[in-house]
């Protein structure tokens, strides 16, 4: 089911940088990410993408499958990290954060809000967006069903219909 996995995330830097195309964020997949990597439990399967803000690469995403990753259960982990060579306004970091979990944890209303959650706990960002700045680096993990990132792209109803 690993390469299901992989096969499902084929497309999703172009689906991230689209819904980025009004900012400054991108994202860029690094070539070796179809090899299997041991996770501390079972094998997993990584895309992993370097993040850019405007023209300065400043983190990494490393998107994984759960262990029990299958069509009905898409669970996965998006493991981010911003290493900040300049500040960066938190309400732009909290828009990064925010727009990858809408598409790997924004299944249900509850789990968008859990993982939002989990957000602000890391970073702090429950202050006013516009005045604290991010200086130093940031590591994130989010974790949720991928399911309404793969009804997005068609691929859930054309593979039932298969």
């Amino acid at each position: 089911m690993t390469q299901l996995f992989l096969d499902h995330f084929e497309g999703f830097g172009s689906m991230l940088n689209h819904y980025f195309e009004r900012s400054p964020w991108s994202v860029r997949e690094i070539s070796d990410t179809d090899g299997s990597s041991r996770g501390e439990r079972g094998s997993r399967y990584q895309r992993r993408y370097a993040i850019r803000n405007a023209s300065h690469q400043v983190g990494t995403l490393v998107l994984s499958n759960a262990d029990d990753y299958s069509l009905e259960r898409p669970n996965v982990h998006a493991n981010v990290e911003i290493h900040v060579t300049r500040t960066i306004p938190a309400s732009t970091l909290a828009e990064l954060l925010f727009g990858i979990a809408w598409h790997v944890a924004g299944a249900t209303p509850e789990e968008l809000e859990t993982s939002h959650q989990s957000i602000r706990d890391a970073t702090g960002l429950d202050g006013p967006p516009d005045i604290r700045v991010m200086a130093h680096p940031t590591a994130v993990r989010i974790s949720g069903s991928a399911l309404a990132y793969l009804r997005r792209v068609g691929i859930a109803r054309r593979e039932r219909l298969e």
